[in-house]
């Protein structure tokens, strides 16, 4: 220890410093030529101190250089450009945060197809309808006078019916986690299958076929959930006769992973494979 400590003050006596690496010349001569990724990263490397002393001052000149050009190249219906545009607006790089922008350029990448723009917004409308529908049911928000009352289930039932056919943000949810679901999106794959098993879409029945076909896509993609609701279906018998050897086909890829499940999915996991055993004996 006290090595250390006569080394360190020996450093301080004869002057020796800490040095640090500067912004590499390369990507500072692309940023200089406007180019908006390197200058977004030249950007971030003042504000984080990356290779270099922290400098704000440096670091707003190259967020709203980079905001100019991408801003430039968005408006030219550039989809990278416009998603990181929104994320900008998002985080406060170069601009005040800005929610109305975000949104307004996050859809606009997630229209040109840019599938981290369609997660974006799928995830986002996908929150937003939990706390609209229940301004639904109470009849607040923006659904003020409607009148609606929660009750028991069949009640319930009835209401989510109602309010996918008459809510546009539902709509908004489905379209886009259909779209980001097409790319490969596990969370929107899930989504979509508890949606059609649960009371349909916009109003529609119940699709069954369409719940099973987003959970196989869910499961292919390592999904935990999506395998244990393929099983209860197989094994209640919804949307199709009881199979037990679907079931357990489904069952057993969860069984691998019950660990990862809360203890109500563990026991209900074990009860099925449990019957399903019994059954075959």
């Amino acid at each position: 220890m006290k090595k250390i400590t006569l080394c360190l003050i020996g450093m301080i006596l004869i002057g020796v410093s800490i040095v640090y690496a500067e912004v590499p010349a390369d990507l500072l001569v692309k940023a200089e030529h406007e180019d908006a990724k390197a200058q977004l990263e030249v950007a971030k490397m003042y504000r984080e101190g990356i290779n270099t002393p922290i400098d704000h001052m440096q670091a707003t000149k190259w967020f709203v250089k980079a905001k100019v050009n991408f801003e430039k190249q968005a408006m030219s219906g550039n989809a990278e450009a416009q998603f990181t545009l929104s994320q900008m607006y998002e985080r406060g790089y170069g601009t005040p945060p800005d929610e109305s922008k975000r949104i307004y350029w996050l859809e606009k990448a997630a229209e040109n197809g840019y599938p981290a723009a369609q997660s974006d917004i799928a995830f986002k409308y996908s929150i937003e309808i939990i706390d609209d529908y229940y301004d639904f049911c109470l009849g607040r928000g923006n659904h003020f006078g409607k009148g609606q009352v929660l009750g028991d289930d069949s009640r319930s039932t009835a209401l989510k019916k109602l309010y996918w056919f008459e809510s546009q943000l539902f709509k908004k949810a489905v379209y886009w986690n259909e779209r980001a679901a097409e790319t490969g999106n596990v969370p929107a794959q899930y989504w979509l299958g508890q949606t059609y098993a649960d009371v349909g879409s916009e109003g529609k029945p119940i699709d069954y076929n369409k719940a099973r076909y987003w959970w196989e896509q869910a499961a292919a993609n390592g999904d935990l959930l999506a395998p244990l609701d393929l099983g209860i279906m197989y094994f209640y018998g919804e949307g199709s006769p009881v199979d037990y050897e679907k079931a357990e086909y489904w069952l057993k890829k969860v069984e691998a992973r019950k660990n990862e499940l809360g203890n109500s999915d563990k026991k209900n996991l074990e009860k099925m494979l449990s019957k399903i055993r019994q059954v075959k004996k």
